[in-house]
């Protein structure tokens, strides 16, 4: 259990399991209590044959948010399924809820494309409990100008309505758009355009560098855990390895006509086969 704890323990995550490959838990950590949904989650996975799902997106069961990562080990009968989950609202939202600008109305927002609409990923400032529950369509918001136009620099209204100005980005290696706004209101009054402009800027600017950090920290986490994953998979090759070779001696002393007797010293214990009882 000790290489499982390690990965909670060292490496950062919120929650480490072990499933089978019916999608049943064997051990998680910590030990108290099972990741909420992950069963479940596994089997549609299972069901759909999917092999592999990387950390990259978020998902939410009840008020539980998560980004999960599923890494099978082993082969046939040996399978089992790793799961490594990241806790958004401690390693994701930290870097999202800064307010990009000393301004009253200034926010990032982290959207996800879904079919038609777009999903909020992170909480906001001027709505409660919004992740993964408000929607938007992407025909009349800014991230559906982001997706149709691949716009950096934008003034639009954002999803109360309110006239913005914006600058959007995808966010490399993820599925996601994170968008710096503040409200045109706030900025425009004093200077007009040129702050305007100004504002626009700035929040490129800090678009890409919150956009940046996003990626390299779940990278980070990733790369962190790689060593100790290889570490998991050789033990769990050595393991199979021995298991067939268990198997093929028990088959040889089951097939032979020869006596054969052992006498562990280690613990004064002797093995003999069917053939020396008769």
């Amino acid at each position: 259990r000790d290489w499982l704890a390690a990965f909670v323990l060292e490496d950062g995550y919120s929650a480490a399991a072990l499933y089978d490959a019916a999608g049943t838990p064997v051990r998680f950590e910590p030990r108290t209590v099972e990741p909420v949904g992950a069963a479940v989650r596994l089997r549609e996975l299972i069901n759909a044959g999917q092999r592999n799902v990387q950390s990259d997106d978020l998902e939410r069961y009840g008020n539980t948010l998560a980004i999960d990562t599923w890494i099978p080990l082993g082969e046939g009968r040996e399978l089992t399924w790793l799961l490594l989950r990241i806790n958004p609202r401690r390693a994701l939202f930290p870097l999202v809820n800064e307010r990009p600008l000393r301004l009253n109305s200034a926010e990032f927002v982290l959207w996800r494309e879904e079919g038609d609409s777009a999903v909020v990923l992170n909480e906001l400032r001027h709505r409660a409990d919004a992740a993964l529950r408000l929607r938007v369509p992407v025909g009349h918001s800014l991230v559906g100008r982001t997706i149709r136009e691949g716009a950096r620099e934008l003034e639009d209204v954002d999803y109360r309505g309110v006239p913005v100005i914006a600058a959007a980005a995808r966010v490399p290696g993820t599925p996601w758009i994170l968008i710096a706004k503040v409200n045109r209101a706030e900025v425009a009054a004093p200077a007009a355009r040129t702050a305007v402009r100004l504002v626009s800027l700035l929040l490129l600017l800090l678009l890409v560098t919150g956009s940046s950090a996003l990626a390299l920290t779940q990278r980070r986490q990733l790369v962190a855990s790689e060593h100790r994953l290889e570490l998991v998979r050789a033990r769990e090759r050595a393991d199979t390895d021995r298991r067939r070779t268990e198997d093929r001696y028990a088959r040889v002393i089951r097939a032979t006509n020869d006596a054969i007797w052992e006498w562990d010293l280690s613990n004064d214990s002797v093995y003999v086969s069917p053939r020396y009882l008769e």
